[in-house]
């Protein structure tokens, strides 16, 4: 009864709270965000195959189901996908809210570990805990640093007599417009070099830079799960081979082939004691040089040659000592 007395007695009280009450009611329905459904991230995880020059069956034959046959079996597992292409082959695993995807990247490793063995020219399946059917957050292009119109207008104050022809390229907005009226004026005035990118300059050979510094430093970023390079050119060393000299041999390709790769790797020789020290011998046979690639294809090739053409002497001689 005291409580209904006050606000009887009290009703401009009453009456400012009812107003506000009523006005912060108002703001609230308004500005509050409602989600009948909220967004939740499902934790997953993409293990990618790489299969050059392979079709989309023998990838999914080969390698897709080999992967499955292991990865069905790991604990948390909630929805498991599998993508078959030119060349390449991915495996989508999403799992429960809430797991620790730490620990879930152990079991996948460890199980993939298990597969039974993967085709010669296959690489290495790469675990990453991003979707692969998710587009990138940002881009960042790497590009010569390319000259300014205040540049250009710079360096027409120190040269007055190539002002007017300057104007056309300090006026052009286009970054790749400018340049190119720079090169056609630097082809009658040498001189214009100065403002352009460094000839002895190519972005593309800088993909290994890009690989061992960007990229690497992108990944440790906190919250990035993925970073890719796109572009550029890689490291390749290529063996042409002379078909006439290579049949003249009475070798194939795939003798040259077996041979690189045989001879490509460093083999271990074991170790032995020596009083209190301990000595481990490895054989250092994989190629540093293209002069090493071409030693060991020659050095094999003659020997190829020398014992094709010692069997059909040997051969010849049991027929006789056979027929006498």
């Amino acid at each position: 009864m005291h409580l209904i007395e006050t606000f009887v007695r009290n009703p401009v009280k009453v009456s400012v709270g009812v107003l506000l009450v009523t006005l912060f009611g108002i703001i609230a329905l308004i500005r509050m965000p409602m989600q009948l459904t909220p967004e939740v991230q499902i934790p997953t995880i993409t293990v990618e195959t790489n299969w050059p020059g392979a079709s989309p069956q023998e990838v999914e034959q080969e390698i897709v189901m080999e992967q499955e046959e292991q990865l069905t079996s790991v604990e948390g597992v909630t929805k498991l996908s599998s993508q078959s292409m030119d060349s390449r082959g991915i495996i989508t695993m999403e799992f429960g809210v809430g797991t620790d995807m730490e620990e879930a990247l152990l079991k996948v490793n460890s199980r993939l570990q298990q597969v039974p063995e993967y085709p010669e020219d296959a690489d290495e399946p790469v675990i990453s805990t991003a979707d692969a059917s998710t587009s990138f957050i940002a881009w960042f292009i790497l590009s010569p640093k390319y000259v300014t119109p205040a540049e250009i207008d710079a360096f027409a104050a120190k040269h007055p007599e190539l002002a007017a022809e300057l104007a056309s390229a300090s006026k052009a907005h286009n970054m790749g417009v400018r340049v190119t009226r720079l090169r056609a004026l630097a082809a009658k005035h040498p001189e214009i070099n100065e403002l352009l990118p460094p000839p002895d300059l190519d972005v593309t050979k800088l993909r290994r830079f890009t690989e061992d510094e960007i990229e690497a430093r992108f990944e440790r970023v906190p919250g990035v799960s993925q970073s890719s390079v796109f572009g550029g050119l890689e490291d390749e060393l290529q063996v042409v081979v002379d078909p006439e000299k290579l049949a003249a041999r009475r070798l194939t390709f795939v003798d040259v082939r077996n041979v690189l790769r045989s001879q490509n790797e460093d083999t271990s020789a074991g170790d032995f004691w020596e009083g209190k020290r301990r000595w481990v011998v490895r054989a250092m046979g994989q190629f540093r040089t293209p002069e090493q690639v071409e030693n060991n294809c020659w050095r094999s090739a003659t020997a190829r040659r020398s014992s094709s053409a010692t069997s059909p002497r040997s051969a010849s001689r049991s027929r006789s000592r056979t027929a006498s």
